[in-house]
């Protein structure tokens, strides 16, 4: 019988461990989850899907880049404009002459669920790719600290009411 829990956590952590070779790849030291188990383990099957399709998009994003010889080095507009553009997103027309190569940047959807997160957003914290993508939002905001809120919002800010869908 298939272990539809155990398939999960596999595929989960197969996208974590391919997210931190890309990004190690892309000069970013960033680990995938901690030893032991995972934040994603201990989550409601509802919440496990989101994560878990949060995840798999983020890498295709990054993956889909670096193929494409986008630079995933630093984020910066590109990058930032190539994560919009595969999550069907229109930015403001001037987004991304307010997005400087060494910003970080960080989009979610309305419920808070992250969808991208450049990879400069991962030096601004400590945290795994796992605590990253499994911790709700304002959780995550908490343990961080406030100065992480204002580097990851500046010099951007909150603009997630100003990108509609091309849906």
């Amino acid at each position: 019988m298939l272990d539809l829990r155990s398939d999960s956590l596999t595929e989960y952590r197969t996208h974590l461990n391919r997210i931190a070779d890309l990004a190690t790849g892309a000069g970013r030291n960033v680990r995938a989850f901690n030893p032991g188990i995972t934040r994603f383990e201990i989550m409601s099957s509802k919440r496990k899907q989101a994560v878990l399709q949060a995840v798999a998009s983020y890498r295709r994003i990054l993956e889909s880049a670096s193929i494409e010889g986008i630079s995933t080095d630093l984020g910066g507009p590109t990058l930032t404009w190539w994560a919009l553009r595969s999550l069907k997103l229109v930015p403001p027309s001037d987004l991304l002459s307010r997005i400087s190569l060494g910003d970080a940047v960080e989009i979610f959807d309305e419920q808070h669920n992250l969808l991208f997160r450049s990879l400069n957003a991962f030096g601004a914290s400590a945290a795994t790719i796992d605590e990253v993508f499994s911790n709700e939002n304002p959780t995550l905001e908490e343990r961080e600290g406030t100065w992480l809120l204002a580097r990851l919002y500046h010099p951007v800010g909150k603009l997630a009411g100003y990108i509609r869908t091309s849906r």
